[in-house]
């Protein structure tokens, strides 16, 4: 693949992940009072506090970011409260994100850097509802779209070579679904066994969302096929990824891209899975090693015939691998008639030592294909004889080397540590880039949740201590009538800890006392993050008392029935808290809670501004959705974004296509010309030969 062609690639993964960037700052901004603020769930000031120690007020600018790295110390220096700094970094984030998203001219490396230190700043302050697998995945991500970016608005296009950095883009797709795919099977989880997993995880899944509910009813035998197939789609698909071959590559990515639409359809993921799309879109532009190769024409032609043949084969030799693993055969039962079904075909111990000799081959194969994109790279700059290029891409060869080592070590997280070998220099890099998020794990749903039902916390609440009523929220599973929602690529973080809550105990989540705290002090700012209607009554009326309950619920399977759910009562998660209790007060000194400094009474104008923004989006999204509030504007305003992008690079590479044929025509203005002359020449001399005519 040319610079030329890679760098055409690269600006388009570059708008397509600020638009991540803007989702995932005005997702957060919206949340930010609730959270974070003095009166909201888990004050941000508390964790400072906690953290820095007597650095937090009297510490050097130095020793406060060698205790928490992160940039909203500069605006508490200026004087700002830390949840007005948290939200001035937020943003920040979104209208930075947002001219990358429509300025092409902006998606260069001192915006991407901003948007990665932005959003590094609220991961590391975030605490609890900041430390999800997606969030680490995009400050991993943002670190390769710095080095994707070019240098600066006015960096010349001749001197932008984006393909080491593409490469590494495609590694960390790599390690993600591959990854993924392995650690269903090692975690020993019995449904991941048995191929059930896909009938628990439709009702069971943190958000469900209505498409969810008929992707339950379907056949047994489908959901089992579906999680064999998942495996394929995910390892083959990651796998594939690094391959220099062309059919490989394309047929991995459109597997994987078709794996995360079934998930985006049948789920409520934030921005994950289009994070992990836009991740693969190197796959479809690079062209290999064939065009990296000085060969003639014609050598050149018959190498990629070669490699194209061979990848057609390997992927049917993929397919027939993958039926003979998974015992994919044809059967007939009387419950469920011909039908295809699949079984796993080999053991656990034969399992772990293939993942053990699959990592290894797993990282040659990154190794290799970095270093041909390093020695394309390098070569097309010496022989352009310009020294900035040489220097960048030394540059980014450099970075790209120190990267891929530190990926390493989380990468062999996903075999035994018994036989894997990390290279010891990996292990040094990695222990001191450690808090950069370099370098990640990830594998979603290692064991299947919910399995039986879905888990479920149902928070009640009292104004006598005698009727008790379910307070509600915008996204979590509650009423068995209302209908499941739907809010890709916005992350409710409240709603997402509550589903988390219910898989332990009030004890191991401490924020969820002091939301019940907040609920019953009337906090508006805790109340911003539950329906508008609900959030107005609990103003006026606050609760005296709080209890949980625990249910287990189960989609209806009835398509004629109102309910989408049915539940049943099992126990009491939590016994009734009364906001006179003393033990809340303890609660709040025992957290630091209490060390919280108070509201001042005049705001500052930057808190002002920011105040009269946040109450100009909550009423645009209660004019959208009276339900959701801020969070339509978050929904709606991407969606609009994303078709916006998707029509602007339609009409761009319809241009780029009409200009290359023009540039043909003209490359060649007498090639019409000549061969009529040479036509007519023939003509003329064949009439001259030609015996004249009798009169």
């Amino acid at each position: 693949m040319s610079s030329t062609q890679a760098a055409t690639v690269a600006r388009l993964v570059l708008r397509l992940f600020a638009l991540i960037y803007f989702a995932a700052f005005f997702s957060l901004y919206v949340q930010v009072p609730g959270l974070y603020s003095s009166d909201g769930i888990l004050p941000v000031e508390a964790y400072l506090r906690q953290e820095a120690g007597h650095v937090y007020e009297s510490g050097t600018l130095q020793e406060q970011f060698a205790a928490v790295p992160s940039l909203i110390w500069l605006p508490i220096r200026a004087g700002e409260r830390p949840e007005v700094a948290m939200e001035l970094v937020c943003l920040l984030g979104v209208l930075l994100a947002l001219a990358a998203t429509l300025s092409e001219y902006l998606c260069n490396k001192i915006t991407f850097f901003l948007l990665w230190a932005l959003y590094f700043s609220l991961h590391k302050v975030g605490q609890t509802f900041l430390w999800f697998q997606w969030d680490s995945l995009v400050c991993e991500a943002g670190v390769l779209m710095f080095l994707l970016a070019p240098l600066a608005p006015w960096s010349h296009r001749k001197q932008y070579d984006p393909r080491i950095a593409m490469t590494l883009v495609r590694w960390l797709f790599c390690r993600l679904c591959f990854a993924s795919g392995v650690v269903k099977l090692t975690s020993m989880c019995p449904t991941w066994w048995d191929l059930s997993a896909l009938y628990w995880h439709f009702e069971s899944q943190c958000i469900p969302n209505p498409v969810a509910w008929y992707a339950r009813l379907l056949p047994a035998w489908m959901l089992r096929f579906g999680v064999a197939s998942t495996y394929m789609f995910l390892m083959a698909g990651g796998l594939f990824a690094m391959l220099p071959i062309k059919p490989l590559r394309v047929g991995g990515c459109f597997l994987s891209i078709a794996l995360q639409i079934l998930i985006i359809l049948t789920g409520n993921f934030n921005f994950f899975n289009l994070v992990t799309i836009f991740l693969c879109i190197p796959m479809l532009a690079d062209e290999g090693i064939v065009q990296n190769l000085p060969l003639s024409r014609a050598l050149a032609r018959g190498l990629r015939l070669t490699l194209n043949t061979l990848g057609v084969l390997l992927c049917l030799a993929v397919v027939v691998y993958w039926g003979i693993l998974f015992n994919v055969r044809i059967e007939k039962t009387d419950e469920e008639g011909l039908h295809l079904a699949a079984s796993i075909n080999f053991g656990q111990q034969q399992y772990l030592d293939w993942v053990d000799q699959a990592y290894h081959v797993t990282s040659l194969i990154g190794a290799a294909a970095l270093s041909l994109s390093i020695l394309a790279s390098f070569t097309s700059a010496v022989s352009s004889r310009s020294f900035p290029r040489i220097s960048s891409v030394l540059f980014h060869a450099l970075c790209a080397v120190i990267i891929f080592l530190v990926t390493l070590v989380p990468f062999s997280w996903m075999a035994r540590a018994d036989n894997i070998t990390v290279p010891a220099l990996s292990s040094r890099l990695y222990s001191v880039t450690q808090g950069f998020d370099l370098a990640n794990s990830y594998g979603l749903f290692r064991r299947m949740t919910g399995v039986g039902g879905r888990p479920e916390v149902v928070v009640e609440m009292t104004s006598d201590h005698q009727h008790w009523t379910e307070l509600d929220f915008r996204y979590k599973t509650n009423h068995v009538t209302r209908m499941p929602p739907l809010n890709v690529p916005h992350q409710p973080r409240l709603d997402w800890q509550m589903w988390f809550a219910a898989l332990g105990s009030f004890n191991h989540n401490p924020w969820l006392i002091n939301f019940l705290i907040k609920v019953m002090d009337g906090s508006p700012s805790v109340l911003s993050l539950l329906p508008t209607d609900t959030a107005l009554a609990l103003r006026q009326h606050p609760p005296v008392a709080m209890r949980m309950q625990f249910y287990t619920y189960h989609f209806t399977t009835n398509l004629s029935a109102s309910e989408w759910w049915t539940r049943t009562r099992e126990s009491v998660y939590m016994t009734e808290l009364a906001r006179s209790n003393p033990w809340c007060e303890s609660f709040q000194q025992q957290m630091g809670y209490d060390k919280v400094s108070p509201l001042p009474e005049t705001p500052t104008p930057l808190s002002s501004m920011l105040t009269t923004a946040q109450a100009l989006v909550a009423e645009a999204g209660t004019r959208l959705s009276p339900r959701f509030g801020a969070d339509a504007v978050v929904i709606a305003s991407f969606w609009m974004l994303l078709i916006v992008v998707c029509l602007v690079t339609s009409r761009k590479s319809s241009q780029h296509t009409k200009a290359s044929t023009t540039a043909g025509e003209k490359k060649h203005p007498l090639s019409s010309t000549n061969e009529v002359t040479k036509a007519s020449g023939q003509t003329k001399k064949s009439s001259e030969k030609r015996p004249p005519k009798s009169p």
